[in-house]
């Protein structure tokens, strides 16, 4: 379990996808919980975390519903480069799809656009 895990709750519907490889760490959310009465600061860190978190994702539904898909796929390219640390995301136009609640021919297209302005590069495979 992820934040809610953190914060008492036993469980959630929230389904967690891990959509680059590289490094996580896990830690018992019981650990933790001692760790944050031992360093409020930690807490506090975490808790904006959460707060960024929520907002982030509010921002993303919010344009999921107004924005087209290449206007959805270039943040999602950046976040997701943030994260990585790395120039080179291997990733396939089916997954992309999935991540952006859309059909793959539309990321397809998105793509398409994106790397014609010299925005991305991609390969096929």
């Amino acid at each position: 379990m992820g934040l809610e895990g953190l914060f008492g709750l036993k469980s959630s519907p929230i389904r967690e996808i891990v959509q680059v490889s590289g490094t996580a760490y896990r830690m018992p959310a019981a650990k933790l919980q001692r760790i944050f009465q031992l360093s409020p600061d930690i807490l506090l860190r975490f808790s904006r975390f959460a707060v960024v978190n929520r907002m982030q994702v509010l921002q993303t539904a919010a344009c999921n519903r107004l924005h087209e898909v290449e206007k959805r796929l270039a943040p999602w390219l950046l976040m997701t480069q943030d994260r990585v640390q790395s120039g080179m995301l291997t990733m396939t136009q089916d997954f992309l799809a999935t991540m952006l609640g859309t059909d793959r021919g539309s990321v397809t297209a998105a793509a398409s656009i994106l790397h014609k302005q010299k925005i991305i590069q991609y390969t096929r495979g």
